[in-house]
């Protein structure tokens, strides 16, 4: 099942994530005992949720290379490492990696936007 992950941010409290972005706010208890979320009002900003797809308003969005340093390759789950180029979408649950001496900087359709820059040896 694809997942979405979402880093908390200072303020965030797990009824306010599932308000923005689930399909029915209710099932954020779901969140929580999946994630082991131990107080929903207080979690540590950087932390990682996984939150099923099928749970969000919208789709996860992909993401656009937008330079590329060095050996950066993607690859779909089960399938060989491709070389990744600027320029290039990837959809949603897609793994990256920088090599050695490499880097990638992307930008985030998702909601919210952003961008996230990868350093050498960071697979994603």
């Amino acid at each position: 099942m694809p997942v979405w992950r979402y880093t908390v941010r200072p303020g965030d409290t797990l009824i306010g994530i599932a308000e923005r972005y689930l399909i029915q706010a209710w099932q954020w208890p779901r969140i929580q005992r999946d994630n082991k979320v131990d107080d929903p009002h207080r979690m540590l900003p950087g932390m990682v949720l996984r939150i099923p797809a099928a749970m969000l308003r919208r789709a996860p969005a992909e993401a656009i290379i937008a330079t590329v340093t060095g050996v950066v390759r993607w690859r779909a789950a089960g399938s060989e490492w491709q070389p990744a180029a600027s320029g290039q979408r990837l959809a949603s649950g897609r793994a990256l990696e920088t090599l050695d001496d490499a880097s990638v900087l992307l930008r985030l359709a998702a909601v919210g936007g952003g961008s996230v820059a990868c350093r050498p040896a960071t697979t994603l």
